[in-house]
């Protein structure tokens, strides 16, 4: 039913005929006679339609070659069943030789053939070259089979070859045939194979090459062997992540690269830093960066989230206090500036601390001296500050809500994060990132991730991310709760919110696309009728000339073309 189905696809009806009447005589031969009846009823119904004598075609059809035993399965049998096995094959793809070797031993199983070869292509000569290591079956009298394969690879189509061979026996010739390898309709490898002896069933030959160019062009292993991200996202090695990041940081886009060189730039420097981004960027990754690469890398490290502190709480949470200075202060307690020396503190949410605590953090700022609560008795410290804070800032001190001079102390040096939706070219290296740390952190391997279907992929790369790198890897994690047994990141595996984004982009890419083929008709039925008068056309449409010049060229529109 399947090879109907694709032979319905290429409106293949006379092969379909031979499938459906080829069919029912292997039923009637096992004594399935019910199937055979619905098989060449289906067949008779076609006939009629076309105008062919079913009758007719029965003797045609029914052919017994004296060198066949009785009990052998007939070709379409074995060319579906070989069917089968390939959409097995082509959706556990994990390995490309591995592949090749198995897609060989498939196909020549599937023709009947005697052997195979299989050309890669080589990118550094852009040539093909013979993979000696992967064959199967016995040797034949060679063929020119690089130039079969030469021809095949340049074509993208497959070949099949006759030639006659010298001291061969009685018949003298052999077939061969030309397969493509294509991934993103570029040829990357062609298999060869030969059969002992001319083979005069072409017509199966090519019903069963063309299904399977069909079902290959469907198949998820389709980027496995191209140079681009693999569609299942089989993890690449570690050089190849570590040169596309910094120190944690994951990305290629050029967003990231301008803050690689800002990094780069800051090592060895003591410079107060604001990191500008939204939550979930890799902010305090960031701080972590600048402050192991500086001169103060073998001094303490203290992350503090403002937003997390009371506003009551945060001066002597940074500066610390006297036993007494206030009810609960039982005990004496250094703060942060205090436990920092030589060090460095990170100032996450800066933007939350109100503005009389950032007139008090002026001073350390300024002279690195400080009063902790409670106490007249100046403290001085040697702290090197990076704050973060959201992009809104400048925002906040045209409202009055966070002081200029303060601003403009903390920021000597001003990194900006860009958001994932600002690259999302990098979200393919993210992933794959995250996959490798959720593979190295489960160590009694009870759940290991393979890769990602290119389907999946696609729904990530179509979704904003408001919660940016942070709300992507919880995604992955995630997904990974329910891995079936083939190991890869399906759609169906994301969470719900992204999976909603999925639907609603994909019902407003369709009213949009209804919306322009109205119009494209509109306009095209309205110039056929003024016999294409553009002026009449535009008053008759209520829009200007230029505007209907504009969109027969956005439309491609011409005098030939019907209106429906």
């Amino acid at each position: 039913r399947m090879l109907i189905h694709h032979l319905d696809k290429l409106n293949a009806f006379w092969l379909k005929i031979k499938v459906l009447i080829q069919y029912g005589i292997y039923l009637h031969s096992i004594q399935k006679y019910h199937e055979c009846k619905v098989h060449w009823n289906e067949a008779k119904i076609l006939c009629s339609q076309l105008g062919i004598s079913f009758e007719n075609l029965i003797p045609e059809l029914v052919t017994i070659d004296s060198e066949k035993e009785e009990n052998e399965v007939p070709l379409l049998v074995q060319c579906l069943t070989s069917i089968r096995q390939m959409i097995t094959l082509l959706n556990e793809v994990e390995n490309k030789d591995r592949f090749l070797e198995k897609f060989l031993k498939e196909i020549i199983l599937g023709l009947g053939a005697t052997t195979g070869q299989v050309f890669t292509l080589n990118e550094k000569t852009n040539s093909l070259h013979k993979r000696p290591t992967i064959k199967y079956g016995r040797e034949l009298p060679p063929l020119q089979l690089y130039d079969l394969a030469q021809l095949t690879f340049h074509t993208q189509k497959y070949q099949l070859l006759h030639k006659q061979v010298e001291n061969y026996g009685s018949r003298g010739r052999l077939t061969a045939v030309g397969f493509p390898i294509l991934t993103q309709n570029k040829p990357v490898a062609v298999v060869t194979i030969q059969f002992e002896h001319e083979t005069y069933n072409t017509e199966w030959i090519e019903t069963y090459l063309e299904v399977l160019l069909q079902i290959m062009e469907q198949s998820p292993f389709q980027e496995l062997l191209s140079d681009q991200l693999p569609t299942n996202m089989y993890l690449p090695s570690n050089q190849s992540i570590v040169s596309q990041s910094y120190y944690g940081l994951i990305g290629q886009s050029a967003a990231m690269q301008e803050v690689y060189g800002l990094l780069e730039l800051l090592k060895g420097k003591d410079y107060p830093v604001l990191i500008l981004g939204e939550s979930g960027t890799g902010k305090e990754l960031v701080s972590k960066i600048i402050h192991t690469h500086s001169t103060r890398a073998n001094g303490p490290y203290y992350a503090i989230n403002c937003a997390s502190i009371p506003e009551n709480l945060i001066e002597s949470e940074l500066f610390g206090h006297t036993k007494g200075a206030f009810t609960g202060a039982d005990q004496p307690k250094d703060g942060f500036f205090t436990l920092a020396n030589t060090g460095t503190i990170f100032l996450d949410e800066i933007n939350q601390i109100s503005l009389s605590m950032q007139g008090k953090m002026l001073r350390v700022l300024q002279e690195g001296e400080y009063y902790p609560v409670g106490s007249t008795k100046l403290k001085k410290t040697d702290v090197r500050i990076i704050c973060a804070g959201k992009p809104e800032l400048l925002t906040l001190i045209k409202d009055g809500q966070f002081r200029e001079d303060f601003y403009y102390r903390i920021n000597v040096i001003e990194i900006r994060l860009p958001s994932l939706r600002e690259r999302k070219e990098d979200i393919p290296l993210l992933v794959t990132h995250f996959i490798k740390q959720l593979n190295e952190t489960n160590q009694n391997k009870s759940i290991y991730i393979k890769g990602i279907r290119k389907q999946a992929l696609d729904v990530l790369m179509n979704y904003d991310f408001p919660g940016n790198v942070r709300e992507l890897k919880n995604a992955i994690t995630f997904a990974t709760l329910h891995l079936k047994f083939s190991g890869y990141i399906e759609v169906d595996h994301l969470p719900k919110e992204i999976l909603l984004n999925n639907q609603n982009t994909l019902l407003k890419n369709s009213f949009q696309q209804s919306i322009s083929e109205f119009e494209r008709k509109l306009i095209l039925q309205t110039l056929n009728r003024t016999n294409w008068n553009r002026t009449l056309t535009s008053k008759i449409l209520g829009i200007s000339r230029p505007t209907l010049l504009q969109k027969i060229k956005q439309y491609n529109l011409n005098k030939f073309q019907n209106s429906f």
